[in-house]
């Protein structure tokens, strides 16, 4: 019987942590995200056509790893 609950409970640790750490990373993810679009935004409002491909370029390389 312990064993079963011990096992039951080492199994809802797992789930926890795991989700804890998804939505860590997930938060940072999108925050960074977040601070490059802004950037990008400014860019184009400056009219910088150099600095705008290479935001682009970060902001796909971002999306394309979360």
């Amino acid at each position: 019987m312990y064993k079963e609950v011990s096992i039951i409970i080492i199994i809802i640790l797992i789930i926890v942590i795991g989700d804890f750490v998804t939505q860590k990373y997930t938060k940072e993810n999108v925050e960074s995200l977040t601070n490059e679009l802004n950037e990008l935004k400014q860019n184009i409002f400056n009219n910088s056509s150099y600095n705008v491909n290479e935001k682009t370029k970060i902001i796909q390389s971002k999306i394309d790893n979360v």
